[in-house]
Parts: structure tokens; C-alpha cells; sequence
């Protein structure tokens, strides 16, 4: 597993960290849950659902073309 280092502004953190409590999961399992759901089509449980859709009306939303692949 490899780590990446993110900077985000103050009240994106804040935000980050308020939704991963009301998950009762950590900011990083928030994160990665949130980052999986934005680049792989194949996740789709209720949850990344509703992080996909946010994601699309945003227009960050990544395209894919085809089966992920791993690094």
C-alpha cells in the first residue's frame, strides 16, 4: 500500500473529518472510500452511489475506459 500526502484548505479537513465521524470510520477510510468512488466505476454500493452522483454534478467525476487496472 503506498501513502499520499493531500493538502487541503482548513474547512475541507473539518468537513472531511465531520462526514468520517457520522460514518463512525476514520478520515482516511472516508478518504479512500470517496477517492475509489470517484475513479472506479465497479464501486457501487448505496453509499459511493451518492459520492458518484455528488462527484459527476461537481464535474470531477473520472472517466474510465474499461476494467481498472493495478499499479
Amino acid at each position: 500500500m503506498r501513502q499520499l500526502t493531500l493538502r487541503v484548505d482548513d474547512a475541507l479537513a473539518e468537513r472531511l473529518k465531520d462526514a468520517a465521524s457520522e460514518r463512525r470510520q476514520s478520515v482516511n477510510t472516508f478518504a479512500q472510500s470517496v477517492l475509489s468512488a470517484a475513479v472506479d466505476p465497479q464501486f457501487a454500493d448505496g453509499e459511493s452511489a451518492r459520492v458518484r452522483e455528488r462527484l459527476a454534478r461537481a464535474g470531477i467525476l473520472a472517466a474510465t475506459g474499461g476494467t481498472p487496472s493495478t499499479r
